[in-house]
């Protein structure tokens, strides 16, 4: 059965479909398990095995379904005007303003019932009007509101999120429940799992590719306010950077690149080549347009840490992640994409541009990519058009850069003609050559077939699932076999002259 890595009842490996960018060969340790594309099953990770759920944590109750419920701003601003403030101390903005905020009046707190029910439901409600009221003071730019939901220990690691949220341009932030109620502790406390679904890079809400965080609170409910006394790290392909690291940015017309201050010098070097990165990757924008292109600036620390990857700096450069979001009927579907590329790995200006072209290319060739049966060509499909955008279409092939790693892993012997994934064994060069031997294939059937029928290819088989053989008979006129023998004709000839 193949995993989903959209979906929270049947979700894939938490790093199913992140891309992995390596190194050029000259290392001499082999490539660790993050270095692949490890969404691609192979015998030692293959899909068929038992998913790890999107949303890790063991669920509180087993006993009642999940339900998703919209913390609707019309409901909460309803009730605020009918004076049911249920005793949460929060600031309304004031929308006409947005530099001033009314305060709501003082009242007596609604009293907690006693049914075990009522209760339930009253903290429910609470939490709804809380919510709402958090999400507007982020995005009215009031850092005392957003604060006020929170618990005087935590509030300078959420204040530091609203830095680092406004940092990224946030444009809409809103909550959802994923429990259908709270979870009741001994102490009087109780726990809710949340989802905050948002947009970044200044991109307005109904435009842009909302992503999703899924992540546990715990709460208290004195007789004075609510509060939230813990906010864990989101989940799935969790934490993201602006939930745990203080970040800088600067900004473009097609993308924003942010990093931690210590390596905030980099910024101004790094903006225009992924201004032209993304520019360039919008050219083969077949699958629709991406709203805004963010990069991430980590070093080996972050890189570890961010979106849930351990030990991924070990050789890789940087990496794309595709992300999701969390609809109202409870399915998680595609949302946006991220790029992280590990400055500590970058040597040079040319190897940041070819970085960023390479990432771009995954973010604009994977975009809103459908739920669907991995094939074993999937991955040579996926980075290798990633290297023939990086490149160009047009570009001469005897330059290449990863040529003198083909020429040497075909001429050792070691390449059996046919197009396979990096593996765990593949050393550092023929981890390199295995990369440069799917740009040259796809270089081929690009230039031989003609840039709409490679497309149509690349589209059935690393989109949408469908058979390689069944996929080139349609597309091409003939077998995969045959395909790829031509493919591989193609590489000797190239790598021998």
């Amino acid at each position: 059965m193949a995993c989903n890595r959209y979906a929270i009842a049947t979700p894939c490996p938490a790093d199913h479909g992140i891309l992995f960018l390596p190194l050029m060969s000259g290392f001499a340790r082999s490539p660790p398990q993050s270095l692949r594309h490890r969404s691609l099953h192979n015998e030692t990770s293959p899909l068929e095995t038992e998913a790890v759920p999107v949303l890790p944590h063991t669920p509180r109750r087993t006993t009642r379904p999940p339900r998703w419920l919209l913390v609707s701003a019309a409901a909460a601003m309803f009730a605020l005007a009918a004076g049911a403030v249920f005793g949460v101390d929060i600031s309304v903005p004031d929308r006409s303003d947005r530099g001033t905020l009314v305060t709501a009046p003082n009242r007596a707190s609604s009293p907690k019932p006693q049914d075990p029910q009522e209760l339930e439901q009253w903290r429910m409600t609470q939490a709804q009007q809380a919510l709402e009221a958090n999400a507007s003071a982020l995005l009215d730019e009031n850092k005392t509101a957003w604060l006020s939901l929170y618990d005087e220990p935590i509030q300078a690691d959420l204040g530091r999120r609203f830095d680092s949220l406004h940092t990224m341009q946030v444009s809409q932030f809103e909550y959802q429940f994923i429990d259908e109620a709270p979870d009741a502790k001994d102490d009087g406390t109780f726990e809710l799992r949340l989802a905050a679904n948002y947009c970044l890079g200044g991109v307005p809400a109904d435009d842009c590719d909302r992503t999703s965080i899924f992540f546990d609170t715990s709460w208290s409910d004195s007789a004075s306010q609510l509060r939230i006394t813990e906010v864990d790290e989101s989940h799935e392909r969790g934490p993201r950077p602006w939930e745990v690291t203080a970040l800088e940015a600067v900004s473009d017309a097609r993308t924003i690149v942010a990093a931690p201050p210590e390596y905030a010098h980099r910024l101004d070097e790094m903006l225009p080549m992924a201004e032209e990165a993304a520019r360039n990757a919008d050219k083969y924008a077949r699958f629709g347009q991406v709203d805004r292109y963010i990069f991430y600036l980590a070093g080996d620390e972050e890189f570890d840490h961010w979106y849930g990857l351990e030990k991924s700096s070990s050789l890789a450069s940087a990496f794309m992640v595709p992300l999701t979001q969390a609809r109202a009927d409870g399915q998680s579907v595609p949302g946006g994409a991220n790029v992280v590329v590990n400055q500590d790995k970058i040597a040079n200006a040319q190897d940041f541009r070819t970085t960023l072209r390479h990432e771009a290319a995954h973010v604009v060739l994977d975009h809103e990519a459908p739920v669907h049966d991995r094939q074993p060509e999937e991955w040579w499909l996926s980075e290798g058009m990633a290297e023939l955008v990086q490149h160009g279409h047009d570009t001469d092939v005897s330059q290449y850069l990863r040529m003198s790693d083909v020429r040497e892993y075909v001429s050792s012997g070691g390449w059996d003609g046919s197009f396979t994934e990096v593996t765990d064994s593949d050393e550092a060069a023929a981890a390199s050559a295995k990369y440069g031997i799917a740009f040259y294939g796809t270089y081929y059937l690009y230039t031989e077939y003609g840039d709409d029928e490679f497309m149509d290819f690349f589209e059935q088989v690393a989109r949408n699932g469908v058979a390689a053989d069944t996929a080139s008979r349609d597309v091409f006129g003939r077998s995969y076999q045959q395909v790829e023998s031509e493919m591989a004709e193609f590489v000797h000839a190239t790598v021998s002259a």
